[in-house]
């Protein structure tokens, strides 16, 4: 009834090859580190090979280097989907409510660490490189804030 023999199972775990990727975000999270700094985890899919990439912003670190790093991040990913509004957010809510829109390329590159396997990491944000079709609507009231 199954023969399971002419299945061929997919390595969807191993890193993807560094380049340019079309993705939208699709679900956002805000967590609270081991040393207790709250930090917004965003979790992107990849519209053609319909991945999954995450993506962490430390917003709320302690250290001034890291936190400017994360605010970098947003600015780009917010320019590059070409959000209208402006770019100054009174609350995190509204910040994570930007981000949840934004639909951009993301340049992947393989990171490699001591003990840990190969994993994708994202170094940049850039305009929508082609047409593709549009992400799905995040449903803002699921977002925990």
């Amino acid at each position: 009834m199954f023969n399971l023999n002419e299945i061929t199972i997919e390595d969807n775990f191993s890193p993807l090859a560094a380049g340019d990727y079309s993705a939208y975000v699709e679900k956002l999270e805000w967590k609270t580190s081991k040393a207790g700094a709250e930090f917004l985890n965003v979790q992107w899919r990849l519209t053609e090979s319909n991945r999954v990439i995450f993506d962490i912003l430390n917003l709320f670190h302690p250290t001034e280097t890291v936190r400017n790093i994360a605010l970098e991040s947003v600015k780009k990913m917010l320019t590059a989907s070409g959000f209208e509004g402006g770019l100054n957010f009174a609350t995190k809510e509204a910040l994570a409510l930007a981000i949840s829109e934004v639909r951009c390329d993301i340049y992947l590159k393989i990171e490699e660490q001591e003990g840990y396997a190969p994993e994708n990491v994202i170094k940049n944000y850039k305009k929508l490189s082609g047409e593709v079709g549009a992400a799905p609507t995040i449903d803002t009231s699921s977002i925990p804030f």
